[in-house]
C-alpha cells in the first residue's frame, strides 16, 4: 500500500502526462470515472478512451471492452471503485 505522498506524486504525474485520475464508476447509464476531488464525473466511451486500473502491486492494467462487464462469483462487478486513470481517445 502506497503512503499518502507517494500517491500525491504519482496522481500529479499522471495529470501531467494528460491522465484523467479518479474512480471507476461502472453502473447503469454511467461508466466514467470519477474524480475525487473535484466531484466531476468524466464520461468514458469504451470504443475511444484507454483506461486503465490500479493492480495491487501498484501497477496499472488496461481494461478491455468486456472488462467493464466482467464480475466476481458473488456477482459485483470485478473493477467498478477502482482507482483509475483514462486518456481521451
Amino acid at each position: 500500500m502506497k503512503n499518502e505522498l507517494a500517491r500525491h506524486i504519482e496522481e500529479t504525474a499522471n495529470i501531467l502526462n494528460g491522465w484523467t485520475t479518479g474512480i471507476l464508476v461502472i453502473e447503469p447509464g454511467c461508466l466514467c470515472v470519477y474524480d475525487r476531488d473535484l466531484d466531476l464525473e468524466h464520461e468514458i466511451d469504451i470504443a475511444k478512451d484507454h483506461v486503465e486500473v490500479e493492480t495491487v502491486d501498484g501497477g496499472w492494467r488496461k481494461l478491455k471492452m468486456m472488462d467493464y462487464a466482467r464480475k466476481t462469483k458473488e456477482g459485483w462487478l470485478l473493477f467498478a471503485g477502482l482507482d483509475a486513470r483514462m486518456k481521451k481517445g
